[in-house]
């Protein structure tokens, strides 16, 4: 609770409002719980009104309303939770993601649902989001608004998956507020994917790793928020705590430049002395994701700083913010060398492939696939990895991030466990390994020389393309 306190009070200093939770949680959902999460969800509550922040809760309707008793089993759940806050401002229903309810059963239980909440919390508002809403249900939706114009509803929040945001905000009538769910939290399959990403880190470090980008998100700020009233992000962890201080920043003044804000950030977390170099090195990390890795010189320059920085304040080992900057520096720069390693041993297995006509492709194959699976055996920059590994450790002993399902029971491997795909393959060892199995049934030597090289080739189209029409050589002019 005193982490959770520290965590609540560090926001509000940077300008956080309000703090969304979700309640409902069984104590046995997860191995880390220290404390029973239904009496956490209540200190939460307590803690927002210590420091005067609303307390919101993400809390979806039944999964089907329509079977039976599903409508009073959910409202009898919150009503049992909403008795024991001492402050709930905010109750946000999403429409979807999860829910697939058509508004003709959403919208009763949303009624019936706002006046057990004004029962115990007469000033707490009720949200919906359209989240996964078809035209079909957009349109009812908004047909109900404007002609029954209900004042139970507070407004309506926009999240991934909502109708496009301009578009529902000039659809939804101005009695209502606007809520933006902006995702500052996730890097692919997701509301702001990261833009010109290379394949290799979305392999690697995936959905959600450690994400500071005060660039990308200060533009999308800027475009997006116009539309809404306010917003609460979306998040799902202590990875994207960068991301969480400059959206507040930014909510209270949208042109404060985005370098002021990392400055602040870096001076007050780890002190005045660092704070120039620590800002620098967090805008180094967001330009560590520009573009093609084997094409970004700022990689190593990156972890460079990082690595002054960790050698010369050892006073800062034990802070998690700062653990969570140096792990991404080196796992960034441990892709690039791999990348860089596998890459070279496809070319090299390429090379191998181009001797098929003189050594067969039966042994072309082989030494080929024995070759590209080095990248398995003979491992590059190990030092790098077990810096990443370090700095796992370190992480899940200071506020137990969960970096690997198996290693620190992460719930999913899309929930941030980085250290599960670090040495996911790189270049095309499995798919190769494959078709020559599928090579090693044709029936013909012609046959399997032909489709290698297609193969050896299919990265340039036009040479791919030549072969499959010409398998064998063209005689000389």
């Amino acid at each position: 609770m005193e982490q959770f306190d520290q965590h609540f009070r560090e926001q509000v200093l940077f300008g956080a409002n309000s703090f969304e939770n979700i309640p409902f949680q069984e104590a046995d959902s997860s191995p880390h719980f220290k404390v029973d999460p239904q009496i956490m969800e209540v200190e939460l509550s307590k803690i927002c009104e210590k420091y005067d922040a609303d307390y919101w809760v993400w809390t979806p309707a039944p999964h089907d309303l329509t079977i039976k008793n599903a409508h009073e089993d959910g409202l009898a759940e919150q009503e049992a939770f909403y008795a024991k806050c001492p402050r709930l401002d905010g109750v946000f229903v999403p429409g979807g993601d999860p829910g697939e309810n058509h508004p003709a059963q959403l919208i009763p239980y949303l009624n019936d649902l706002s006046e057990i909440l004004h029962k115990y919390h007469p000033n707490a508002g009720i949200w919906v989001s359209l989240q996964g809403f078809n035209k079909e249900k957009v349109d009812y939706f908004f047909n109900y608004l404007d002609k029954e114009s209900p004042d139970w509803l507070k407004g309506v929040v926009y999240g991934p998956s909502s109708p496009p945001i301009d578009l529902e905000r000039e659809m939804l009538p101005k009695k209502y507020l606007h809520r933006f769910y902006p995702d500052i939290t996730h890097t692919v399959r997701c509301h702001y994917p990261v833009d010109n990403w290379d394949q290799a880190y979305a392999l690697t470090l995936g959905r959600e790793p450690i994400n500071p980008q005060p660039l990308m998100y200060t533009q999308l700020f800027n475009r997006d928020t116009k539309y809404t009233d306010g917003f609460i992000t979306y998040s799902d962890g202590s990875h994207d705590d960068v991301n969480k201080v400059l959206w507040s920043q930014l909510g209270w003044d949208s042109k404060k430049n985005p370098k002021d804000i990392i400055y602040e950030y870096a001076q007050f977390f780890f002190g005045p002395k660092v704070a120039e170099d620590a800002a620098q090195g967090i805008f180094a990390l967001e330009k560590n994701w520009d573009g093609p890795i084997l094409e970004n010189n700022s990689i190593k320059e990156t972890l460079a700083l990082w690595k002054g920085l960790e050698e010369n304040n050892p006073d800062l080992a034990n802070n998690w913010r700062w653990q969570q900057l140096i792990m991404r520096a080196y796992y960034d720069a441990y892709i690039q060398d791999r990348l860089a390693y596998e890459k070279r041993m496809e070319a090299e297995a390429y090379e191998i492939l181009a001797q098929a006509n003189t050594i067969g492709s039966d042994k072309a194959m082989s030494d080929a696939l024995q070759h590209i699976k080095k990248a398995d055996t003979e491992l590059v920059s190990q030092d790098l990895k077990e810096k990443v590994f370090e700095y796992g450790e370190k992480l899940f002993q200071s506020i137990g991030a969960q970096t690997s399902v198996e290693k620190y029971q992460a719930r999913s491997a899309e929930r941030g466990a980085i250290l599960d795909f670090i040495d996911y393959p790189l270049n095309n060892r499995w798919w190769l390994e494959d078709e020559f199995i599928k090579i090693g049934e044709f029936k013909s030597e012609a046959e399997k020389l032909a489709r290698l090289e297609f193969i050896k080739n299919y990265e340039s189209p036009e040479k791919a393309v030549f072969m499959t029409i010409f398998p064998v050589p063209m005689p000389s002019m």
